[in-house]
Formats: structure tokens, sequence, C-alpha cells
């Protein structure tokens, strides 16, 4: 696992509550799939699946946004 980035409180916060929106929208739609609810099973696919990448997409986005700010000043 690649080491993350150091985040502020606030970044922190925003990908905790991020990555939980896509954990619960991946369990929403594969449990509509299956025609019935995966619960924890699917959140941890997720996390198999889809939490490197949803942290390297995080990452790139912050860092991002810190230079189009460090540009407007």
């Amino acid at each position: 696992m690649a080491k993350c980035a150091e985040m502020t409180a606030t970044e922190m916060r925003t990908y905790l509550e991020e990555q939980k929106q896509e954990m619960l929208r991946h369990k929403w739609i594969e449990s509509e799939r299956a025609g019935h609810d995966l619960g924890q099973a699917c959140m941890l696919d997720w996390i198999k699946v889809h939490a490197e990448g949803f942290r390297r997409d995080f990452t790139e986005r912050m860092a991002r946004e810190k230079l189009e700010k460090a540009g407007d000043r």
C-alpha cells in the first residue's frame, strides 16, 4: 500500500466522508443487482477492489486544488 500524503484534518474528514459515500453507493448498486442486501461483505469488496484507486484520485484532486489556490494568490 502506498503511503498517503499528509492531509489536513479538514481534508481527512472530506476523504473519509467521500469514501463512505462511495462504499455505500457500491453496496447499493451491487445489492440491487443481486436482489438483496449484500451487507458488510460488499463493503469489504469495495475496499479490496476500489480503495487504492479512490485514495490515489482523492490525493491527486487535493494536490490540483492546492496548486490552483496557490496560483490565485
